[in-house]
């Protein structure tokens, strides 16, 4: 298997999104629903920590795919400040959609997405 560097993700993940947020939508959202690949088969409740990079999409995405299969979800994102990217504010409004709270923990934080 062979492992890749950030920097060459960065490039394919660029080269098939070509800033359209649709596919990086799409993307993330195929990215969340690989999580649910690992997930023990007697678990229930699940525990989401997310950041506000891609990376943090991607746990916000598996957040909402593992809410629609029936898992107790609870997410956090870990954040230094209240700015957002408009894809990690997407993953944030599908989730309240379904009724998942999103809370947040920050230097800044009340501890609420608001």
């Amino acid at each position: 298997m062979r492992l890749y560097k950030s920097d060459e993700i960065k490039k394919a993940d660029n080269t098939y999104t070509n800033n359209d947020f649709v596919k990086l939508i799409n993307l993330i959202t195929r990215a969340g629903e690989s999580v649910c690949e690992y997930i023990p088969e007697n678990a229930t409740e699940i525990l989401l920590v997310c950041g506000t990079g891609n990376n943090g999409a991607d746990c916000l995405a598996a957040a909402y795919y593992l809410s629609r299969l029936g898992y107790l979800t609870k997410v956090w994102i870990i954040t230094k400040s209240y700015e957002y990217s408009d894809v990690i504010l997407h993953f944030v409004e599908q989730l309240h959609n379904i009724g998942v709270n999103v809370n947040v923990l920050s230097t800044e934080s009340n501890n609420s997405f608001n």
